[in-house]
């Protein structure tokens, strides 16, 4: 990560984002929080304020800043039943392709699992209630399917790298996750599904604890479905510009860069 002159790295922990004193206390985005909420500047790799870390003299590692965003689309053969399935570990019907996704195989490393609904929701959802929700609201605008060169996007996901057993319980990387989402969800009525997968269980060696977030794109009505426009504005990007002293990257964020 660098910081806003693109010349220092940033290092730091997923936990001083949000545990931290510090904090940002107002961000639209994910990249934001975490650009501004890492603790370490400059050569250093050691984090000031995490609460988690004991650093000595002989072993001075921190775990590895890491979130990723992608945005998941319904295509032709697959949607967000499928990814459901999958970070649950579990099946899901299909009633659009009409198939199962079946992925108990993987199962043995779910260590949480939550839908995290808007408050003005009083009907809970099950992940595959929700994944089938979501591919079918998208469905229902879908005219065309062959030779499609864009297909919709159905939700955000989120993947987060967490401090092992080790350096923190479950229920507090569980609460920085949920942190992580209620940044980037705000003040929006946007439903996710929420799960943490710790491959330690399967392979003691293995110490890559990390979440998946899916986030839905579109607000949830009080009734328990997707209404109005996507939300474009979750998450920033970077942009390759063109300046007076040649090309640049550039942090962007809502749906009115241009005109910054």
């Amino acid at each position: 990560l660098c910081n806003d002159r693109g010349s220092a790295l940033i290092h730091g922990c997923i936990s001083c984002c949000f545990l931290s004193q510090n904090r940002p206390r107002s961000l639209a985005t994910i990249n934001k929080t975490i650009r501004l909420g890492l603790a370490g500047r400059g050569d250093s790799s050691i984090c000031t304020c995490c609460v988690f870390a004991e650093i000595n003299e002989r072993q001075k590692a921190m775990p590895s800043p890491y979130v990723r965003a992608t945005f998941w689309h319904l295509r032709e053969a697959s949607g967000a039943c499928g990814l459901a399935a999958y970070l649950g570990r579990t099946v899901v019907r299909d009633a659009r392709l009409k198939k199962r996704w079946d992925f108990r195989h993987r199962a043995g490393d779910v260590v949480h699992a939550e839908v995290i609904a808007p408050s003005s929701i009083t009907a809970a959802r099950s992940p595959a209630e929700l994944a089938q929700l979501l591919d079918r609201t998208e469905a229902a605008s879908l005219h065309k399917i062959e030779d499609r060169q864009r297909w919709p996007q159905v939700a955000v996901s989120l993947v987060v790298a967490l401090p092992p057993d080790s350096e923190a319980s479950l229920d507090d990387v569980v609460e920085i996750v949920r942190a992580l989402v209620d940044r980037v969800v705000g003040d929006y009525d946007l439903i996710c599904y929420l799960v943490v997968h710790d491959p330690s269980l399967k392979n003691p060696l293995d110490r890559n604890r990390h979440a998946h977030v899916l986030i839905s794109l579109r607000e949830m009505t009080p009734s328990g479905e997707f209404a109005g426009n996507k939300i474009r504005e979750l998450l920033g990007r970077v942009r390759n510009l063109q300046g007076l002293h040649g090309p640049f990257g550039a942090f962007v964020e809502g749906i009115h860069w241009p005109d910054l």
